[in-house]
């Protein structure tokens, strides 16, 4: 790993359903895992070999990811090059219901997937970016909580995904 690369997780109390990643200049591997959460990323700088049931995809600056709950993924830097990016943690129960709000369903969805899980797109990096930003005021919070819903209520489908394999122990 660089002297210089930093992973740092964001917080804030008026999001507990939310959590930022931001790693930069890192060359760090993980092996392939899964999160109880949603999770919607950005590369920002470098390239990486995303692994997951319907992959893999090469990512690059700008291209996003997006990965259900228990789908098991890695993503690693390409020829251990350096790489940057913002990955956004999203409690499960709660974008359920407020995408549910989102298409005014009256029942919470028993899972979301996404229609992709890796888009090279300006436009969906650009909103992307937008998202996964540090949360440093109520407002802030609150913006994002009507904005993430919103968003992705065209990007998901109603189900757990079919293509999930189980998490390895």
């Amino acid at each position: 790993m660089s002297a210089h690369s930093q992973h740092r997780i964001h917080r804030h109390p008026a999001a507990p359903w939310a959590e930022l990643r931001i790693s930069v200049d890192t060359l760090a591997c993980y092996r392939a895992h899964a999160h109880a959460e949603y999770s919607i990323g950005v590369v920002e700088q470098g390239q990486a070999h995303f692994h997951h049931p319907g992959g893999p995809n090469p990512v690059r600056p700008g291209s996003v990811v997006m990965i259900e709950p228990d789908v098991v993924h890695s993503c690693n830097p390409v020829r251990q090059q350096a790489w940057s990016y913002r990955m956004l943690f999203v409690d499960a129960g709660w974008l359920q219901a407020a995408v549910a709000g989102v298409w005014g369903l009256a029942q919470v969805p028993q899972g979301l997937h996404f229609a992709s899980r890796a888009v090279d797109d300006p436009a969906v990096s650009a909103v992307v970016d937008r998202l996964c930003q540090p949360v440093t005021h109520a407002a802030a919070a609150q913006a994002l909580a009507e904005a993430l819903p919103r968003w992705l209520a065209g990007c998901v489908v109603a189900g757990p995904p079919k293509d999930a394999a189980p998490v390895p122990d």
